[in-house]
């Protein structure tokens, strides 16, 4: 689960992003809309760690990941579940494989 906790972005007096509190539950497709200027990317941009918020917390599977980077929140999360997604995140030469050719 992806957690948006009072998350606050200011640049001078001008605040981007203010006080957004939001929950995503895994498996779910979520969407951000708003016009032009309403704040949607620099959201994104404090919630992928790329620009540190003002004040406000990103917990993602109850682990406090504000301000890290994409991939440093990868490498702080829990263990796949499951042999697909651990193929992924751990990639390693099989013992055989096949391409389907003849």
């Amino acid at each position: 689960m992806l957690e948006i906790d009072s998350l606050t972005k200011r640049f001078g007096g001008l605040a981007a992003v203010n006080d957004v509190s939001v929950k995503f539950a895994r498996g779910t497709i979520n969407a951000i809309i708003g016009p032009n200027g309403a704040g949607k990317t620099t959201f994104f941009n404090l919630v992928s760690g790329a620009i540190q918020p003002t004040s406000g917390r990103v917990m993602f599977d109850g682990r406090d990941v504000t301000g890290l980077r994409a991939d440093q929140v990868a490498r702080r999360a829990r263990p796949p579940s499951s042999t697909w997604s651990a193929a992924l995140f751990n990639p390693r030469p099989a013992a055989s494989c096949s391409t389907g050719a003849t």
